[in-house]
């Protein structure tokens, strides 16, 4: 998820350890009647959301694998590598024109894979705010979608 948002796999290691520091740091602030991997992952999305801020203006989130052998929901079935590299990069143009607490949301959700609740709970969110969020970043997603293939339809 690091690699994703502040597409560097060094920075995202480097914030991977912060993040397990922080969290042995604060286990006693951690409570045992929520669960811990929203708690983690929370703590991660805000140490690189924190890094976006400081160093590059809250940049794009990339949907490019982080591992070769990493499955995702976004996954093409095309065996040619090219259409998916475009496709990959296509929407990455797409996520940047999103504001960040809507991309971020979008990502978590359709991308990540998390559940409505655990995105709230590493967003730190009601759920009904999270759906209502995830509901306009996916309108948003789709009206720039459009957008883009019909100027592109204009330029052919």
């Amino acid at each position: 998820m690091l690699t994703r948002l502040v597409r560097d796999q060094e920075l995202a290691r480097d914030l991977a350890q912060e993040t397990f520091f922080k969290v042995y740091s604060r286990l006693d602030h951690f409570d045992t009647s929520r669960r811990f991997g929203p708690w983690l992952f929370r703590i991660g999305v805000n140490l690189g959301l924190d890094q976006l801020r400081r160093h590059d203006g809250l940049s794009a989130v990339s949907i490019d694998r982080a591992a070769p052998d990493d499955q995702g929901a976004y996954d093409v079935p095309d065996p040619d590598p090219r259409i998916q590299a475009e496709l990959a990069q296509e929407v990455q143009f797409i996520l940047e024109r999103i504001p960040v607490a809507y991309r971020t949301i979008l990502v978590l959700r359709d991308l990540e894979g998390f559940s409505s609740a655990e995105v709230a709970a590493i967003a730190g969110r009601r759920e009904a705010t999270v759906r209502w969020r995830l509901a306009k970043a996916r309108e948003m997603f789709r009206e720039h979608w459009e957008r883009r293939h019909e100027q592109a339809r204009r330029e052919d």
